[in-house]
């Protein structure tokens, strides 16, 4: 083990030591084996809940299946607000994390759709602040939605993120993660069941800030891309690579159909900006079958599948003299662009496609979401564009009113 190895193993340790001390009786800490990264759910009890001592609106009680003694059901509500915090000395330097509400919910439950929920740095940001981008939450099942939905913790809990935030190695201070609907005062809120929020260390994504602009960039593992076929050992390998960010990549054994999908929330990305959206890959030595590939990028609440296929990119992926490499191994290749507004959310969606012929020996690291810097839309030029998107998604999907979608190239 090298100096450096041995000096941020000897960090790791410090941290999660310093954690396990530092943790409340509500808190459970938790360390991943592979990276050694912490993670933190504050029980219900170290939530700060409106109301949440009044017996009228919450009642407090245990739950065979819950980590902690007791767990907060919502009996009846009109004003939702639920708020945990976590030291950020507890938690991983380094790192980009998520924020969950962890619940489940009762026989009897209402009134708990469309939420809004947001992750802030309590000595530096209000929240007023944080409010002006919460994402939209939904807690109950919603069809055809824009906004965060549940997914099962196998465990008889369900869990939904309520945003992201990025750990310094300097950072001092409290993380907020906040769930709250308090505008809607004529729909009243029952049968929530809060076990915990969790700050959970986010694995299969890195955030990173442009250098020239300082505009957020995502690039997502492919881990967190949704791959037909990928959990089937016939046609995916999942195997490390030593130039990669991830302790996983995807390696194509053979497939007839190619489907690849990576999604960002857009409230994730900077304002008034276009990105452009870019599958990051290598070739193994027997690849074949990838000269033609379709690429789309999408809104996907206002923009369909059959819609945007009619219009998608062509890609070679095995035309290596004119694909650009990164300088570590991979290279990358364009797939769509798209202009994120102030206000825009709901997720974009990057996609890689192909249903016609067998293909072999794609090996994907990820879909990366940057800023795009060889387009740049002005004026009446940007208003003419997003007019006709929303003209587009109106005549072809039923939806909100003035909502924009990826721009043409």
């Amino acid at each position: 083990m090298g100096h450096l190895q041995y000096t941020n193993f000897l960090l790791q340790v410090y941290h999660i030591l310093l954690a396990s001390m530092a943790a409340p009786e509500y808190v459970i800490v938790s360390h991943d084996e592979r990276t050694g990264k912490t993670s933190c759910l504050v029980g219900a009890r170290g939530l700060i809940i409106t109301w949440g001592d009044t017996s009228r609106y919450w009642e407090w009680r245990s739950d065979a299946s819950s980590s902690f003694q007791e767990v907060a059901e919502l009996k009846s509500v009109w004003w939702l607000d639920i708020r945990g915090r976590i030291n950020t000395t507890m938690l991983s330097p380094h790192t980009l994390y998520s924020a969950l509400l962890v619940f489940k919910l009762a026989d009897q439950y209402s009134g708990l759709e469309q939420n809004n929920a947001s992750v802030r740095f309590v000595n530096f940001q209000s929240d007023e602040e944080a409010e002006r981008r919460a994402l939209t939450v939904h807690l109950q099942d919603v069809e055809n939605v824009i906004g965060q939905t549940p997914v099962s913790r196998g465990n008889g809990w369900m869990e939904v993120e309520i945003g992201e935030f990025y750990i310094q190695d300097w950072d001092d201070g409290e993380v907020e993660g906040r769930l709250f609907q308090t505008v809607n005062q004529t729909r009243v809120k029952r049968g929530l069941i809060v076990e915990g929020i969790e700050f959970r260390p986010v694995l299969n994504k890195i955030l990173f800030l442009d250098r020239r602009t300082g505009k957020m960039c995502y690039l997502v593992g492919a881990r967190g891309l949704t791959i037909s076929w990928g959990d089937n050992s016939e046609y995916w390998r999942w195997t490390s690579d030593t130039g990669s960010r991830f302790q996983e990549v995807a390696e194509l054994r053979y497939v007839w159909w190619l489907d690849i999908r990576g999604r960002i929330n857009a409230r994730m990305l900077s304002p008034h900006t276009m990105y452009s959206a870019f599958l990051v890959f290598k070739l193994a030595d027997h690849s074949s079958g990838l000269e033609q590939i379709n690429a789309i990028v999408r809104f996907i609440k206002f923009q369909p599948d059959e819609v945007v296929e009619g219009r998608a990119l062509t890609v070679n992926l095995q035309d290596v003299e004119n694909l650009v490499s990164r300088g570590n191994g991979w290279m990358e290749v364009e797939i769509g662009q798209f202009y994120i507004q102030e206000g825009d959310e709901g997720e974009v969606e990057g996609r890689l496609l192909n249903t016609v012929n067998l293909k072999r020996g794609l090996i994907v690291e990820g879909i990366e979401f940057r800023p795009a810097f060889n387009k740049i839309l002005h004026g009446s030029e940007n208003m003419l564009k997003k007019e006709a998107v929303v003209k587009e998604a109106e005549e072809s999907f039923v939806g909100p009113q003035g909502t924009d979608g990826p721009q043409e190239t």
